[in-house]
């Protein structure tokens, strides 16, 4: 029987994605489950694309994503891959291929993101010297049916978020 299961954390550049991943992996391998973290700027250095930031890449790296978590998931891993792959191609394609698929849609809104901006994102492309930037420049298409959104704004806590998805996680990993 396969219990591998992909959890896929999406949002825009900053929402907190990987912060909100490490915390559900930490929380998984404390409660005996065979977990890994997938990053989304970790794989796109494995995978030797630091260069393409096009929609067509993007989506393209993004598919690549999906097809390595669902040979993840089928060793019986539960994946966790926090990626901004706001495309609805990427999101009709994981549900058709992962079998146990679970969407997480990190809904934070520009003005957070721009204030945060832990990589210069936001500052470098009000700058000038940064394109193809996903919410700005490249059109970001939300998730249309997301198994969880959760609404991150000025105030909200990783742990807030963290205890949201949780709660959501536990029926989800039940599954068979």
């Amino acid at each position: 029987m396969n219990n591998g299961k992909v959890i896929w954390i999406t949002g825009l550049s900053g929402a907190g994605k990987t912060s909100l991943g490490r915390l559900v992996v930490d929380w998984l391998n404390k409660n005996d489950k065979v977990s890994i973290l997938l990053d989304g700027d970790e794989l796109r250095q494995i995978f030797g694309a630091n260069d393409h930031y096009d929609r067509t890449s993007r989506e393209n790296l993004s598919i690549r994503y999906s097809k390595l978590c669902g040979l993840l998931a089928s060793q019986n891993i539960i994946v966790v891959i926090c990626t901004i792959s706001l495309f609805h191609k990427v999101h009709t394609f994981n549900r058709e291929f992962i079998d146990q698929y679970f969407e997480v849609f990190l809904d934070t809104p520009i003005d957070v993101l721009v204030k945060r901006d832990p990589k210069n994102i936001y500052s470098q492309f009000s700058k000038g010297h940064l394109t193809d930037v996903i919410g700005l420049d490249l059109p970001a298409e939300f998730p249309k049916s997301p198994d969880l959104v959760i609404q991150a704004h000025h105030h909200t806590k990783i742990e807030s978020s963290f205890s949201q998805i949780k709660k959501s996680l536990s029926e989800f990993l039940e599954k068979k």
